[in-house]
C-alpha cells in the first residue's frame, strides 16, 4: 500500500538507499577527480561550493571551517521522510523511512553510525543546559512562520518544566529541547535527536527562530 500525491514532479521518482549512496559515491569520486566519475572535477567541485546558508546547488553542506567536508539532502512527503549524509572522506549513510515520524528513527541511526565509524559529524556528545527563565518562555512562547522558497511551515514553542517543546504539524513531532548553558547571545537549543536551533530577536526585537538555514518569525 502506497500513498498516491498528485504532485508528479516531487513523487514520481523512486529510489532505494543502495541507489542514492551508489550516487552520492559517483559525486565523491567526481570530487577527488577520479577517472571515469560522473561528472569533471571542476564541477563537481561546483556542485559542492557554498552559495548561501551553507548549500551548495541542491544539496546542504557540512562544513568544517571554510572547507566543503560533506553534502547531504533529506526527502520529506506525506508518509514518508528520508535523508542522505556522505562526507568526501568516502563515509555517510541513506536512511529511509515509511513514517511522517521518521526523522526521530533517522536521528538516531546516523548517530549511532557517526559515533561506531568516527565521522566528522553527527557523533553524540554531552551538553550542560539550562532551564528557560519566566521571562524567555513568556517571550518565545508562540507560534512561528517559516518560508523557504515554496516551502511555508508553522512551529510551536511551549515551555514546559525545565525545558521547551517544539512542533511542527508537517515536519517536526513534538520535541524536547534543552538550552546550551554555555553559549551566551541568542539561545542555543538542542534536542536527543541531534536537531538544532536558536531563539533571539530581530531589530526591532521580535522573536525569531532560526532553523534549517531559514528564519522563522513569531506571529
Amino acid at each position: 500500500k502506497f500513498y498516491v500525491h498528485p504532485e508528479m514532479a516531487a513523487v514520481s521518482l523512486w529510489s532505494t538507499p543502495t541507489d542514492i549512496a551508489v550516487f552520492a559515491t559517483a559525486v565523491i569520486d567526481a570530487w577527488h577527480g577520479e577517472p571515469d566519475a560522473l561528472l569533471p572535477q571542476g564541477l563537481a567541485q561546483d556542485f559542492l561550493t557554498v552559495r548561501r546558508n551553507k548549500y551548495g546547488l541542491g544539496v546542504g553542506l557540512q562544513i568544517d571551517g571554510e572547507e566543503t567536508i560533506g553534502f547531504q539532502h533529506g526527502g520529506s512527503n506525506k508518509g514518508y521522510r528520508a535523508f542522505m549524509i556522505a562526507f568526501l572522506n568516502g563515509q555517510g549513510a541513506v536512511v529511509m523511512t515509511n513514517s511522517d515520524n521518521g526523522m526521530a528513527l533517522i536521528e538516531e541511526v546516523l548517530s549511532a553510525a557517526a559515533n561506531l565509524y568516527s565521522w566528522p559529524k553527527f557523533q553524540s556528545e554531552t551538553k550542560n543546559w539550562r532551564a528557560p527563565t519566566k521571562t524567555e518562555s513568556e517571550i518565545f512562547a508562540g507560534t512561528y512562520l517559516w518560508r523557504n522558497q515554496q516551502t511555508e511551515l508553522t512551529f510551536t514553542v511551549t515551555a514546559k518544566d525545565d525545558h521547551l517543546i517544539i512542533s511542527s504539524p508537517d515536519a517536526l513531532k513534538p520535541t524536547a529541547f534543552f538550552i546550551e548553558k554555555d553559549k551566551q547571545g541568542p539561545l542555543h537549543l538542542f534536542s536527543q535527536i541531534g536537531m538544532t536551533l536558536t531563539l533571539n530577536s530581530d531589530k526591532g526585537g521580535a522573536p525569531v527562530m532560526a532553523v534549517w538555514g531559514s528564519e522563522a518569525h513569531k506571529q
